[in-house]
């Protein structure tokens, strides 16, 4: 399926809104499909004036300390990497993970390097956080189709047949090329078969609130596919569980009933036939899926 665009809603004074538009290109039709992306991520901010109670909104966070104690009006144990994650604004839990982990945060005055250490009122924790970890490879100028790209966020369209396993530091280096500035980080994934748009945040702040809109589901995802043959409805919901097929591993393969088994998940996807072709032997089908499977 080819991923038509991707909508994000961002709570926060420092927004992650949308504009320009464009024809996305069917990887397996070779013509250009008759709908524009009005809308692409733009990092922005919503309030034209900040009060100055405002904190700062950080691009980088090392080096930043934190000195408090754990406020006694909280109840019961609370985890060392939640806490301190909860205490810096926009930082992700894994960039505090790896500073709890570097010995860089004290509890009580004692180095503390376990992420799901107990806190509990009246502790006083110190942390600083630690330094991003230096790319492993140098960045290389590989040709990227780029279809957005601003101060914060770049939106790369994914060829097909990419495997992102094997291709994603050509993607992080070629988006980093002559940027040394500049650690970007892919906010999501696609299925190799797969065309369409990625997400690359280029500082840590826009790739915290993005990964967090996708693990709560509050970005919109669209797909396009090529049927063979056209659904029965022009529109409907499929609610079929999925699972790997016995014979092919690799094959995801739908499972009906089988659930409740542990063999198979709960997968839900709404359809609108977009075009018939071929004298009525296939069909474009745009997909919005509910869930988020491997290979649904």
């Amino acid at each position: 399926m080819v991923p038509l665009y991707t909508c994000c809603p961002f709570p926060s004074s420092k927004a992650l809104q949308i504009s320009p538009s464009f024809l996305l290109l069917s990887s397996r039709n070779p013509k250009f499909l008759p709908f524009t992306i009005s809308r692409i991520l733009r990092a922005t901010s919503i309030s034209t004036s900040a009060t100055k109670h405002e904190e700062p909104i950080r691009t980088s966070y090392a080096g930043v300390q934190l000195e408090e104690t754990v406020d006694e009006t909280k109840q019961g144990k609370l985890r060392l990497d939640s806490w301190i994650s909860s205490r810096i604004q926009g930082i992700s839990r894994a960039r505090v993970q790896s500073s709890i982990k570097s010995g860089l945060v004290k509890v009580n005055g004692r180095v503390v390097d376990k992420v799901s250490h107990s806190l509990r009122a009246g502790d006083k924790v110190d942390c600083v956080i630690s330094d991003l970890q230096p790319l492993k490879a140098e960045p290389e100028d590989i040709p990227l189709d780029i279809v957005f790209e601003d101060d914060h966020v770049l939106v790369v369209n994914k060829p097909s047949h990419m495997d992102m396993s094997d291709d994603e530091q050509d993607i992080f280096h070629g988006a980093s090329a002559g940027a040394a500035s500049v650690r970007p980080g892919i906010v999501h994934r696609l299925d190799k078969g797969t065309s369409g748009l990625l997400v690359v945040a280029k500082d840590e702040y826009s790739h915290a609130h993005l990964s967090e809109q996708f693990k709560q589901h509050t970005i919109q995802r669209v797909y396009i596919s090529l049927t063979c043959g056209v659904p029965s409805a022009s529109s409907g919901r499929v609610d079929i569980p999925i699972g790997r097929d016995s014979n092919n591993r690799i094959r995801m393969v739908a499972v009906p009933g089988l659930s409740h088994h542990g063999q198979a998940r709960h997968a839900a996807s709404r359809y609108k036939v977009i075009e018939v072709l071929a004298g009525g032997g296939s069909a474009l089908v745009q997909w919005r899926l509910e869930t988020g499977r491997t290979h649904q």
